[in-house]
């Protein structure tokens, strides 16, 4: 997986195919977002030996609930399923791992 930031608090994402080469631009991108009470700081995390991708902010588009939040996602076939969302903002400050 290849994130990068647009310099102002939002992350794109795209999956490479690590014996093909190919590339997917799953349409997923997200950024910090304003909770009730806290800032929702954007932030992900994935395992190499998993399929499910999490990520907490504010979607900027893709199969979302457009509002901040925690996200997991199944990557299956070639795109993204939303599995589960929760309308609440762990204290991550930084990106994490599936599986701590």
């Amino acid at each position: 997986m290849a994130r990068w930031g647009c310099g102002a608090g939002c992350m794109y994402i795209a999956i490479i195919d690590s014996i093909t080469g190919d590339a997917y631009f799953p349409g997923i991108s997200f950024q910090d977002g304003l909770g009730r009470t806290e800032t929702c700081h954007h932030a992900s995390g994935f395992s190499l030996e998993s399929e499910l991708f999490i990520f907490q902010g504010e979607p900027l588009q893709g199969n979302t609930t457009g509002k901040p939040g925690l996200y997991f996602y199944r990557w299956h076939d070639g795109k993204f399923s939303l599995l589960h969302y929760e309308p609440r903002c762990p204290a991550f400050d930084r990106d994490f791992n599936v599986g701590q």
